[in-house]
């Protein structure tokens, strides 16, 4: 993928590195060092909801092993669709994609979730608390930042269809994790969707519509980055989707997942739309 123009001033990969860490501080600085008590005060409790639980749930954990894996998942997808997103020039973006993420997201989830228990399940009253729906916005960010990573170099429309074959795979790998397998029709869909995606790429290269030509091994190098991306969401969705859902007595809530990595995708989207300054204006501006 083309690397972006430099720019004055520019910050060090490894300031916005550090302000990401300093998040996985905070939460090993909670678990810690925060009593039980208080620690309990600051989940959202469904039987008896306190506003401001909605957001800090997000940030206490049950146990060292919650948290471990939490920031295990948040570390390496935050840290890479950071770096990925600075390769696109397009930092500003990430920092108030991060900044939804970490104080929106979790109202978000934990709300959709408490008000989807209490219609459908009115007996359930569970104790929400961790980071995993913000790790799963994290994935949901990542796969937005790879189709922007694809229209950057190749244009919109293979962006788009690239896009539509990565969902396509999650879809199928989430179903596979859970029914044991993908049913034929499911297969058939897949397949189609699939090879809906690779004609649609294939027509628009033959129509000279993908805007920079490129030599086969970059376009394999190319491909081998997306792909590498990819994988990793693929692993994300994996750990946010275990086949078994409650080890030593706690749920794993994976429609909270789910629901993170949706409304993640959905901020993602959103503030990419608003933050229109690319890097070539940027430089113009610069310049003049």
């Amino acid at each position: 993928m083309t690397s972006p123009r430099s720019r004055p001033g520019r910050p060090n990969a490894g300031v916005g590195v550090g302000i990401l860490a300093s998040v996985a501080t905070l939460l090993v600085v909670v678990h810690e060092l925060l009593p039980a008590a208080t620690q309990a005060r600051l989940a959202f409790d469904h039987g008896s909801p306190a506003p401001h639980t909605l957001l800090t749930a997000a940030y206490v954990h049950v146990d060292d092993a919650h948290l471990f894996g939490n920031l295990v998942g948040y570390v390496v997808v935050a840290v890479v669709t950071y770096l990925v997103c600075r390769q696109l020039d397009r930092e500003r973006w990430f920092w108030s994609t991060t900044a939804l993420l970490l104080v929106v997201l979790p109202v978000l989830v934990n709300l959709v979730n408490y008000l989807t228990l209490t219609t459908w399940f009115p007996w359930m009253t569970p104790t929400n608390r961790g980071f995993s729906g913000v790790v799963a916005g994290f994935g949901g960010f990542l796969l937005v930042t790879v189709v922007v990573l694809v229209a950057n170099d190749y244009g919109r429309p293979v962006a788009i269809y690239v896009g539509e074959a990565v969902v396509l795979l999650l879809l199928a790998e989430v179903t596979v994790v859970y029914a044991g397998s993908l049913p034929p029709l499911s297969v058939g869909l897949v397949l189609l969707g699939l090879g809906t995606a690779g004609l649609g790429i294939r027509l628009e290269v033959r129509r000279g519509r993908v805007p920079v030509e490129r030599p086969r091994r970059q376009l394999l190098v190319d491909a081998l980055f997306v792909a590498s991306l990819v994988a990793l969401i693929a692993v994300l969705v994996y750990g946010l989707f275990p086949t078994t859902l409650v080890v030593e007595g706690r749920l794993t809530n994976v429609f909270a997942h789910a629901v993170g990595f949706l409304f993640g995708a959905s901020l993602a989207a959103g503030s990419a739309l608003l933050d229109r300054t690319s890097p070539t204006e940027t430089v113009e501006t610069a310049a003049d």
